[in-house]
């Protein structure tokens, strides 16, 4: 009776507390004066959630503004204007409300498992949006036609495989790669000139595209140029590489390296498992570069595609290249410290008397936005030092050997990231309305200048809108206009119903010499005396002929 006693009151005190907390929520509105005024005014109040990750949140802003303008004497039912209450934090990522009651009418997030919340019925079908027109009143042009026109294809086969509807749409592109800061280079010379000497006078060669006056002019277009412009680098006192001890960045950057090599084509391959592999390896010849023949490639032999020559040349780059067999290479390792520490020497190291001074920083596209920071300490000291005038740019991607060299680069986007309608949402055709006004042109634009990071999207912004990007926000919507992106999505059945093997990230798993599943720190792995060889070899251990017809 006492233990009773005692949880009867307990109950009681928590019944309390909870009524009182609600009371005060109540009685001191919800905290957002903003928010509060229009429930107030009878607006309707469409709730967006956005993940607080690199890109941030304030991006929302301009098309928020935009939008509750817009329709700000409009009727919604028994509402007269919107307004939209943006929600952003790190819990708004898919991997922690897949298993959740979606509380907000739209969101824009990732690490999602598209056909995971597909199949638990989280998702609005938004095909009437995504195929239809724009309303007159988003003055669109007719030229941009539809949202799914602004789609590649692998994007529509994929976001349509189940039933034929769409549920979601393509967010960001998650590019990783390697950035370097265009006013070192400058000052140091740090380019090749046409005679293909590293740091010689003249005009600076033509770079990966072949054409003059161009991002890439001077920049090194091989395996071998890259290594001697490491070099030369180092050679100044200078650590080429800024990055995490973590394996991510480093180990998803690599994957721009394997779809280089292989080309668009080639890499969709690993979609469809339907056509012909062009360069898959078949064995090393007595210098141990790999021989390669065409392999047809169908759904009962699609684990050969774990031996495309481009997955080869990744670790090769790595072994060869990137750790290199100097100090100030495996020195570029931050251990133990984060991205974010990364990213701080990188802006900050050539300000502060003393420190290391870092050429290249290897992170995600969005990394300039993050380092906010650290380019407000510089600017403090330095005005003339902002982010405005500073010049940073994405390094393209290096070809294994020569004759590959003068094609267009093929680059990967990652992160899972997509923007959705919850099913279950109250305003369904007004959160369907706003998500279809974040897809015009214009405001595709926005996100761009707000973040410096490209859409999922086809879309094309003019002068006025690229004068406001920083030099890195231009130099990174350049790179995507010409540029080849493979998005990982494939609408196969069986790999959709098999998602945990196939994902993108599972693909670079290999077994070591002992046997064991190799996932996490591709860095460390050479550590052990294994070669890029033994570690290709090891890929195809992994997805090998049995664990493919196990799926």
């Amino acid at each position: 009776m006492k233990t009773k006693r005692i949880a009867l009151v307990l109950l009681t005190v928590l019944l309390f507390a909870t009524l009182t907390t609600v009371f005060v929520a109540c009685d001191g509105g919800s905290g957002n004066k903003e928010l509060d005024d229009a429930i107030k005014s009878g607006k309707l109040i469409l709730n967006v959630a956005t993940y607080d990750g690199g890109i941030g949140t304030d991006w929302i802003k301009q098309s928020k503004t935009e939008f509750e303008a817009l329709y700000a004497n409009t009727k919604f039912g028994d509402k007269t204007g919107v307004y939209v209450n943006t929600v952003g934090n790190k819990q708004m990522g898919g991997n922690t409300i897949e298993n959740d009651s979606l509380k907000y009418d739209v969101y824009f997030t990732e690490m999602v498992n598209y056909y995971s919340f597909v199949n638990k019925g989280k998702l609005a079908d938004i095909s009437d949006i995504v195929k239809g027109a724009y309303p007159t009143e988003f003055g669109a042009g007719a030229d941009e036609g539809t949202i799914e026109s602004k789609l590649q294809p692998s994007w529509q086969q994929y976001l349509t495989a189940k039933d034929g509807k769409y549920y979601g749409i393509p967010f960001y592109d998650g590019i990783y790669g390697i950035f370097y800061d265009v006013d070192l280079f400058e000052e140091n010379n740090w380019y090749f000139n046409k005679t293909g000497v590293f740091g010689g006078v003249g005009e600076k060669s033509v770079g990966l595209d072949g054409i003059p006056n161009t991002d890439d002019d001077g920049l090194p277009t091989t395996y071998a140029q890259f290594n001697e412009m490491l070099y030369g680098i180092a050679s100044t006192g200078t650590v080429p590489f800024s990055y995490a001890g973590g394996v991510e960045y480093v180990q998803r950057m690599l994957a721009n390296l394997w779809s280089n090599y292989e080309g668009l084509d080639q890499m969709l391959l690993n979609n469809t498992f339907s056509g012909t592999a062009n360069r898959i390896v078949k064995s090393f010849d007595g210098e141990g570069k790999p021989v390669v023949e065409a392999t047809a490639i169908n759904g009962t032999n699609g684990y050969l595609l774990q031996k495309q020559a481009g997955k080869y040349y990744v670790l090769d780059f790595l072994q060869n290249v990137m750790l290199g067999s100097t100090d100030n290479y495996s020195g570029s390792i931050v251990n133990g410290n984060g991205f974010r520490q990364a990213q701080t020497n990188f802006v900050t190291g050539k300000y502060k008397n003393g420190s290391t001074v870092y050429a290249m920083l290897v992170d995600g596209v969005w990394w300039e936005n993050e380092a906010t920071t650290d380019f407000d300490l510089v600017a403090k000291r330095n005005p003339d030092q902002t982010k405005a005038t500073r010049k940073f740019g994405f390094m393209p991607v290096p070809k294994a050997t020569d004759n590959q060299t003068y094609t267009k680069q093929t680059l990967v986007s990652q992160n899972n990231s997509y923007c959705f309608v919850n099913a279950n949402s109250e305003h369904l055709d007004v959160a369907k309305l706003f998500l279809q006004f974040v897809h015009t042109d214009k405001q595709l634009a926005n996100f761009t200048t707000g973040t410096s990071v490209t859409r999922s999207l086809n879309y094309t912004m003019d002068e006025t809108q690229l004068a406001k990007c920083s030099y890195y926000g231009q130099s990174i919507y350049r790179m995507k206009k010409n540029t080849d992106i493979y998005y990982p999505v494939s609408s196969v059945e069986f790999v959709i119903n098999n998602i945990g093997y196939f994902d993108f990230e599972t693909s670079w798993c290999w077994m070591s010499k002992n046997g064991t599943t190799q996932s996490t720190e591709v860095l460390s792995r050479f550590a052990n005396g294994e070669t890029a060889q033994q570690y290709f070899n090891g890929l195809s251990t992994y997805f090998s002929a049995n664990g493919w017809k196990g799926k």
